[in-house]
């Protein structure tokens, strides 16, 4: 009977569960045993340590008999404007004077091309969204 319950515990939360098991998502751990006898651990290995023998003390495992859920926690991180840059550039034609060139050569006066360049920060909406914390 008690192995029938914790199936249907362990069916429970995993449909209440919402989104699959990912790195850092719902995990349902289940482990059936006792946990050891303090006596286990009366004779820790001896490590020879910087100065002189340490004790090296195992941890105990954790033992249940019955379905845990392990969920990291979420939080809701609100809704913000942020702003992306926008580069925009134009063409303008602009009049250089006339002048010697380096070769002691005289350029007369002309129209020349000359592309600027600029930009706005436009605003967008990051939606609120669900993350661990």
């Amino acid at each position: 009977m008690s192995t029938l319950v914790a199936f249907a515990a362990l069916l429970v939360l995993a449909l209440a569960g919402g989104d699959p098991a990912e790195a850092g998502g719902t995990k349902i751990i289940i482990r059936f045993g006792a946990p050891l006898p303090h006596h286990a651990h009366a004779h820790p290995p001896r490590v020879l340590g910087p100065k002189g023998p340490a004790h090296i003390v195992p941890r105990s495992p954790f033992y249940a008999s019955f379905p845990y859920v392990v969920r990291p926690q979420r939080c809701l991180v609100p809704g913000y404007w942020a702003y992306a840059w926008v580069p925009q550039s134009s063409s303008h034609n602009v009049w250089v004077d006339g002048q010697y060139s380096s070769d002691a050569l005289w350029v007369a006066g002309h129209w020349e091309p000359r592309v600027y360049t600029s930009g706005y920060y436009q605003p967008y909406w990051v939606p609120e969204r669900w993350t661990y914390c």
